[in-house]
């Protein structure tokens, strides 16, 4: 139960980013959200070299974290468009078919 309770709140996170994104970004097109990923990945980029630089620092670590976020906010908006859905739909099926070992990375192309 506890699982499935995970899984229905992720849902419904990911519901509410998707109502955010509608609300305040309606007109957009998926090159503009494709744009918006970009950006948020290299926002990510820039605050991994600030925390590696920093020695560690936590509140670089946080930030890190919160890029990551904008990542996966970006990323969850992008799946509402064709070009999206499709891309990673197509990305999924060849993931599905790989095998993986223990540390997470994959053993085939």
């Amino acid at each position: 139960i506890k699982a499935i309770s995970l899984k229905i709140k992720v849902l419904i996170l990911i519901l509410k980013i998707w109502h955010w994104h509608d609300k305040n970004f309606n007109d957009w097109t998926f090159e503009k959200q494709r744009e918006k990923f970009n950006k948020e990945v290299y926002e990510f980029m820039s605050a991994m070299q600030d925390f590696t630089s920093s020695r560690y620092s936590a509140t670089k670590l946080r930030l890190v974290y919160e890029e990551m976020a904008d990542i996966m906010i970006a990323g969850f908006n992008a799946l509402k468009y064709h070009q999206g859905y499709s891309t990673i739909n197509f990305k999924f099926n060849i993931v599905r078919k790989r095998k993986y070992g223990k540390d997470g990375q994959h053993k085939t192309k």
